[in-house]
């Protein structure tokens, strides 16, 4: 979809356009559907930051794992999303499992995929 600043989005559960990068010739045909989301562009919002529903999603942690300095989270927002944040990070904000959330998304934190695979 276009997004209300007119750079293409991907609508998210019907409720978050996350902001995409400039799509590839080969990614702009109807076959593109499927996204990978890279987790560390997924951002938690501060605790008592208003959502912005245009852009931030909410969703219940389902798992917290540390991961050397960081900290791998997976949410349950109608489907699995992985965030990974700095371990400082996460002792200031502290989601639980089974907390609501407030995800807000980078630009290019969407990458669009094709499933043709391009030939050389």
């Amino acid at each position: 979809v276009t997004g209300q600043d007119g750079r293409p989005c991907c609508l998210l559960n019907n409720r978050a356009a996350i902001p995409l990068e400039a799509l590839p010739p080969l990614l702009r045909t109807a076959d593109c559907g499927r996204l990978s989301v890279d987790p560390e562009k997924v951002y938690l919002h501060h605790r008592g930051a208003p959502p912005d529903p245009a852009h931030d999603i909410t969703g219940m942690v389902v798992l917290t794992m540390a991961e050397g300095e960081r900290v791998r989270l997976v949410v349950d927002i109608g489907v699995l999303l992985t965030a990974i944040m700095d371990r400082d990070r996460y002792i200031l904000e502290h989601p639980a499992i089974g907390e609501l959330v407030c995800l807000s998304f980078a630009a290019g934190a969407v990458i669009p995929q094709s499933s043709i695979k391009p030939t050389l």
